[in-house]
């Protein structure tokens, strides 16, 4: 329940935040952001020059080096929300499904699983059914274990 709720908050802080922005200020997110604003709980995907969005820092759980321009990079076009953005740009963006327990850190995302996502050669978002959602860095076996 607490994962929907920062979701559904998250989206309605953004959307907030957007509705009250003049269009200058939708370009791009304020050069002095709060420690505790949407913007510095958050990354930047960007299209590179008509559109870009923001998802819940640590959702990007992969990013090939050819697609790493595409994140933090500056915004620039149009705000879109995560899903219309994805529409647009899911012939790079990859939305892999996540369960609270992973979000957590209950459970792991296991290296060979993670190996995979690396494979598709885009950049993968964690997501829940309302969205983009983090995933502690704990949660995720970058290296192969040791047995």
């Amino acid at each position: 329940m607490k994962l929907i709720s920062y979701s559904l908050v998250f989206t309605t802080c953004l959307l907030t935040h957007c509705l009250l922005a003049s269009e200058k200020d939708l370009t791009k997110p304020p050069a002095n952001t709060e420690p505790n604003s949407v913007f510095s709980r958050s990354t930047i995907l960007s299209d590179g020059g008509k559109h870009w969005t923001i998802v819940p820092k640590s959702s990007v759980i992969f990013a090939p080096d050819s697609l790493k321009n595409k994140i933090n990079s500056p915004p620039v076009g149009k705000f879109l929300s995560w899903k219309d953005f994805y529409k647009k740009n899911s012939d790079w963006i990859h939305s892999f499904p996540v369960d609270s327990k992973l979000s957590k850190g209950v459970t792991t995302l296991k290296f060979d699983r993670y190996a995979r996502l690396k494979q598709v050669g885009k950049v993968v978002v964690a997501v829940h059914p309302k969205g983009p959602i983090s995933i502690k860095h704990e949660a995720i076996e970058k290296q192969k274990p040791h047995n």
